[in-house]
């Protein structure tokens, strides 16, 4: 069995993870510099089995060109709106994804965005820094 394993340079993958993965069969690796790259291309899912996505990326009908044998992919992340998933149901391949993966951290981080744009949080901030100069950390980010 041929499963691809598609990350970022440098990306983490525990060894617990890439063991369990070589005893289904032999693990290639493709590497991208950044998510929405487009680093993986066709020819690397020729015979493959399994995609194993750990990024964002456009996952588009074309991309599954030469993918013969692939019936599953496990993607590492909620969102699988980049995906052709009609087409992939359509040719028999399942696709994963992490569900409910870091709900409350997203519903927190949505709900502080929030707030802080009904309490005008952004603008009190500029008008701070028009009386005082810019603050260290806003110095530091420029």
């Amino acid at each position: 069995m041929k499963i691809v394993l598609y990350d970022i340079v440098g990306g983490t993958v525990s060894r617990r993870f890439l063991s369990e993965l070589q005893k289904l069969g032999k693990v290639s690796f493709i590497y991208a510099k950044r998510e929405f790259d487009g680093t993986l291309k066709p020819k690397d899912l020729a015979g493959a089995d399994i995609l194993v996505t750990k990024i964002l990326d456009n996952y588009g009908e074309a991309l599954f060109s030469k993918a013969d044998r692939l019936k599953f992919i496990a993607s590492m992340h909620v969102d699988t709106s980049t995906y052709a998933l009609h087409h992939l149901r359509k040719r028999g391949v399942t696709v994963s994804n992490a569900k409910g993966y870091c709900t409350e951290a997203v519903a927190e981080l949505a709900i502080s965005a929030m707030l802080s744009i009904v309490r005008r949080t952004h603008e009190a901030m500029k008008q701070a820094e028009k009386a005082t100069g810019p603050s260290r950390s806003s110095a530091a980010a420029s």
